[in-house]
């Protein structure tokens, strides 16, 4: 049995990112090893999505079914899950954690698992499988795909609809105590001390040692590698502590498609290395609809489909522009036949073969915005949840946006002055090269970095 590359997903977004990966190793004749997914028991839309992907392209898979695995803990572990429950954690959820590690070091010794690529190795990322690979010592790459900062941890607490604030709070002394002696687990926001996770869940992985070093940071710290995309995510991870030795700037693979895809189309190209628009005649405006946050306070839409309408309206009013539209993942199914019904036409492309079509991408608060900004593609980020997260507040040519009139102003501007967008465009020169490296060149450096495991 040859060993095996596992690669673990646990959000579509993710699942795509190291699908990349995936298909990459697959066609390299080098690599001598199986490759195969696993995935978690997810929402049977999101999980389905990522299977009926596995299955079109014969990429082999296993689900995790920890509950056949559940096995006795050891006396260690029982005095663990004791304490845990003295100071008010959780004594089901740690014990689950030891199950759940129990079944994935059973599950890599069988598969003889000889590296793990992830997609984060945060908070994030289920802990019990990280804790198996350790104790393993089998090495784990970062191939992350989601940029958020510490502003956005605290604010998904604060606006968690499903747990109050307060069950995020220590609340006793005992408690109060424990997260004293390890602070990393807290922050300060408005006076208030939070946890990183609901307590009990935070006390469990506190107790189990399954916590990441950094529980703050979207990537924990504590991986073997991170593939780094650009130099602004370089120094950025670097800010956030994470081990400067671990991080590798590779770039991400979908610069490799951009770049590919730029170079067989000529206009493009000429596009992308000047400052000229694709068409001279008309300016490319991607609308990239964001997922359905509008039961948030803060919303400016207090339904999605108003928002859909108004964007859809809006997409109509200049003949100078040639609409294009796109859907995140999370959109469901009702959502885009709405937009579909509006006589819409949504797009099909992926996102790394879109970017390069257009001049400019109106969205809100997406990750995609890193590939526009590595294309020099002026960008209306339109805050319409009111998230208020500084991301590229600094980037030239990115317009940061969050109520209707001033959105409205913009719009009327990229939608009629070719020469505006042009201009944005010229200012992201210097941009485009700290947000992504467009060279063809990021499956070598990978290469490289993964053979040193092999």
């Amino acid at each position: 049995m040859k060993p095996v590359i596992l690669f673990y997903a646990r959000m579509e977004t993710q699942f795509f990112e190291l699908v990349r990966v995936y298909h990459f190793l697959a066609s390299e004749a080098s690599i001598k090893v199986e490759l195969k997914f696993l995935f978690e028991e997810l929402p049977l839309n999101v999980s389905k999505r990522m299977f009926d992907y596995c299955n079109a392209h014969n990429i082999p898979y296993d689900v995790c079914d920890v509950k056949d695995s559940f096995k006795k803990i050891s006396k260690i572990q029982f005095i663990k899950t004791a304490m845990c429950k003295y100071v008010g954690g959780s004594s089901p959820f740690i014990k689950h954690l030891f199950y759940e590690t129990n079944f994935f070091r059973d599950y890599f010794l069988s598969e003889k698992i000889k590296l793990m690529f992830i997609g984060e190795d945060g908070v994030g990322t289920s802990p019990s499988i990280f804790c198996a690979a350790k104790k393993l010592k089998i090495p784990t790459i970062v191939v992350p795909y989601e940029y958020s900062q510490k502003q956005q941890a605290i604010e998904s607490i604060i606006s968690n609809s499903s747990r109050p604030p307060k069950d995020f709070q220590p609340e006793n002394w005992k408690q109060r105590i424990i997260f004293f002696l390890f602070r990393k687990w807290t922050t300060t926001y408005q006076s208030e001390i939070y946890l990183r996770l609901p307590r009990a869940i935070s006390l469990a992985m506190l107790f189990f040692n399954s916590g990441p070093k950094l529980p703050w940071s979207v990537n924990g710290g504590d991986c073997s590698k991170l593939f780094c995309d650009s130099p602004h995510m370089r120094d950025f991870y670097y800010k956030e502590g994470i081990d400067k030795k671990k991080i590798r700037l590779t770039g991400n693979l979908g610069y490799d498609e951009m770049h590919l895809f730029l170079k067989e189309n000529e206009r493009y190209w000429l596009a992308y290395s000047g400052s000229t628009l694709i068409d001279n005649k008309k300016i490319r405006v991607l609308f990239a609809f964001p997922p359905d946050y509008t039961s948030r306070q803060k919303s400016i839409f207090k339904k999605y489909e108003d928002f859909i309408d108004y964007w859809v309206k809006l997409s109509q009013i200049s003949n100078l522009i040639e609409p294009y539209f796109q859907v995140h993942p999370a959109v469901t199914e009702e959502q885009k036949n709405y937009i579909e019904s509006k006589g819409i036409t949504l797009e099909t492309d992926n996102i790394v073969k879109l970017i390069p079509k257009i001049d400019v991408l109106i969205t809100s608060v997406s990750s995609v915005i890193r590939l526009a900004i590595a294309l020099k593609k002026p960008v209306i980020n339109f805050d319409l949840y009111h998230f208020n997260y500084p991301d590229y507040l600094m980037v030239s040519g990115v317009r940061h946006i969050d109520n209707l009139d001033d959105f409205h102003t913009e719009f009327s501007k990229i939608s009629s002055e070719m020469e505006y967008v042009r201009a944005l465009k010229k200012d992201m020169s210097e941009e485009s090269l700290r947000w992504g490296i467009i060279d063809g060149q990021v499956k070598n450096r990978m290469l490289a970095e993964i053979k040193e495991y092999l």
